[in-house]
């Protein structure tokens, strides 16, 4: 966690540490459910996009982590 606590110190605003916690949070759910970080964001960051610009919790569910 000394990673984290360095990450937060670059963090201007409270926005930008609730991002990088929802960023880090996202990696660490990879690891658990035994997937490869690099992909899954590749994956993610590829695909999410074009769902729209307000896509639903639904929409969004099939590329949770877990899922």
């Amino acid at each position: 966690m000394v990673i984290d606590r360095k990450n937060f110190l670059f963090s201007t605003s409270v926005a930008r540490a609730e991002t990088n916690a929802i960023w880090l949070t996202l990696l660490e759910s990879d690891k658990v459910n035994g997937l490869d970080p690099q992909k899954y964001l590749t994956k993610i960051l590829t695909v999410v996009p074009q769902l729209g610009p307000f896509p639903t919790e639904k929409e969004l569910e099939p590329y949770l982590p877990w899922n």
